[in-house]
Parts: C-alpha cells; structure tokens; sequence
C-alpha cells in the first residue's frame, strides 16, 4: 500500500439538515433526523444515522453483527477536531476504540 499524502484529510461539512463527512476523496452525507441505507465495506448493508448529542456529533451505522459509533468534538478554541470511533462486532473479545485528531486548514488549496 503506497501513503498518499494528498488523501490524509477530513472533510467536514454541516447545516440545519445533513452532515457530510469522509476521508480523502471519499465523502458521504447523512441527513439529520433520518435513518440511511449504505452499503458496508464488506458487502452488507448498514442503518446509519446521525443526530446532536450535547456538543458532539454523534454518527452511527449498524449491521447485523455489530456497529460502528463515530463521535465528532470540537476542541477548544476551534480549530482541532477530535473523532472517536468505537467498533462493536460479535467477532472480536472486546470492543475497539480508535481516537483520531485532525487540524483545521482554512486554505485547503
């Protein structure tokens, strides 16, 4: 596998009625107070969903053996971006936990 510097960004867009998010070239959107479809990375078929929890965003897809949570913080002062993703499958012994920090570029060009 060949590291793309190009393809190490989060995007990260919101308003009243979706979010969009996605790494690399890679961006889905999920609309607020709507469950979604989507396809999983190994062919099933996920619930997915995104609401407000407090001051996080909380973004979760469920599949039939398991799922994935996805909490969105921005760190004070607002220019830091905390992504905490928990993955819960009936194959692995306990539950795993992924935190991923990510700077804000205001000139992404």
């Amino acid at each position: 596998m060949i590291d793309d510097p190009d393809s190490r960004f989060l995007t990260v867009e919101q308003s009243d009625k979706d979010f969009k998010t996605g790494l690399g070239d890679e961006v889905s959107i999920y609309y607020f107070g709507r469950e979604a479809a989507s396809r999983g990375p190994l062919g099933g078929t996920l619930k997915v969903s995104v609401k407000w929890q407090g001051t996080q965003l909380r973004l979760e897809e469920k599949a039939k053996d398991g799922h994935i949570t996805a909490l969105y913080t921005l760190l004070p002062p607002g220019d830091t971006l905390l992504v905490a993703y928990r993955l819960e499958h009936k194959t692995l012994l306990k539950p795993l936990a992924v935190s991923m920090f990510f700077q804000r570029d205001d000139d992404p060009e």
